[in-house]
């Protein structure tokens, strides 16, 4: 809820029929993603987009936190069903995160101090760069060739 930074709630006054809190907080920041991790128990990130790489999703799980995401895109790679996290099909209809959102509930005890079996695998934004570079010098490299073949 970007609005919150700005002041703005745009769910104030929804009533949510879930249990438990659900509480909306502010967009963090880098100097304030430790405390925005440190203060929630899951991930929430039912993106209707299918994101590039979903850095968010990958800070999470590098901090044992279990995350609901929607199952398209880069967010999800770092998501293994069951594991690590949950995923939910992108669109309209809120039943497949409503009952994601219960299942954990009721398993709240067993995600006390639950650590990420696959936190080690979680690729980084420095790697993903870094493997990006190297597809675009896959790319490059041919046409870079080519030029230097053709006659000025």
């Amino acid at each position: 809820n970007h609005g919150l930074k700005m002041g703005l709630d745009s769910y104030a006054g929804v009533q949510w029929s879930a249990r438990g809190q659900i509480t909306m907080v502010p967009p963090f920041d880098r100097d304030s993603s430790d405390a925005f991790f440190e203060s929630v128990d899951v991930l929430l990130f039912p993106s209707q987009w299918p994101e590039s790489f979903g850095l968010t999703v990958r800070e999470a799980l590098s901090r044992n936190k279990w995350v609901i995401a929607t199952n398209q895109g880069g967010a999800a790679e770092a998501v293994r069903e069951g594991v690590n996290g949950t995923l939910i099909p992108i669109g309209l209809d809120p039943a497949p995160l409503r009952a994601a959102i219960e299942a954990l509930l009721d398993r709240k005890p067993d995600l006390a101090g639950w650590v990420n079996p696959d936190a080690h695998r979680i690729r980084g934004f420095e790697a993903q760069a870094a493997e990006l570079r190297g597809i675009l010098q896959r790319v490059v490299a041919p046409a870079m060739a080519q030029q230097q073949l053709e006659p000025a």
